[in-house]
């Protein structure tokens, strides 16, 4: 595991080729999320707590309650929007990327063959649309893909663990 903070995308990109070699080039599949990602965080902890704070605010004649809930409402909408716009996965052959941010850029890069386990987790909110999140669990730690569609997390499961099982590299 590697973390180096404020690194601009050239050097990112060197450090990737001199890890992972040439391999890191190759052609990827890019996916993004689900828009339920932002849309049930919307309705429920962004526009519902705004409405009864407004609401509060009016029957109670706070002025100070209502802008508070206004603020929160454009605040935590516009925060949570930039968030699913910038979160995704790319993947190939060698590697899963998997980018995600709200006030940066925050980049993992997986090879396939250091992939302990993996799980699949649906919510019931998840389920009715098909979706699940994807924990993919190294040595390093674990990454989540959240809001994904199902059968899609399933092949990245299946394709994930069959590489752990059959690539003969040492991981650690």
């Amino acid at each position: 595991s590697i973390t180096i903070p404020i690194i601009n995308t050239k050097n990112i990109e060197r450090v990737l080729n001199y890890l992972y070699g040439d391999e890191i080039n190759e052609t990827s599949y890019k996916y993004g999320i689900s828009r339920h990602f932002f849309i049930r965080t919307f309705f429920y902890f962004i526009l519902t707590p705004s409405v009864l704070g407004i609401v509060a605010g009016v029957y109670f004649d706070y002025l100070y309650v209502i802008i508070a809930s206004v603020i929160y409402l454009i605040y935590f909408t516009i925060v949570r929007y930039v968030q699913w716009k910038k979160s995704g996965f790319s993947i190939n052959d060698k590697f899963l990327r998997r980018k995600k941010g709200v006030y940066g850029n925050y980049n993992e890069v997986i090879p396939w063959y250091k992939v302990q386990s993996v799980d699949v987790i649906q919510s019931i909110y998840q389920r009715r649309y098909k979706l699940a999140n994807i924990i993919i669990h190294t040595a390093a730690g674990s990454t989540t893909i959240p809001y994904i569609d199902l059968s899609q997390a399933q092949k990245l499961r299946d394709y994930a663990l069959y590489i752990a099982e059959t690539d003969s590299r040492e991981w650690l």
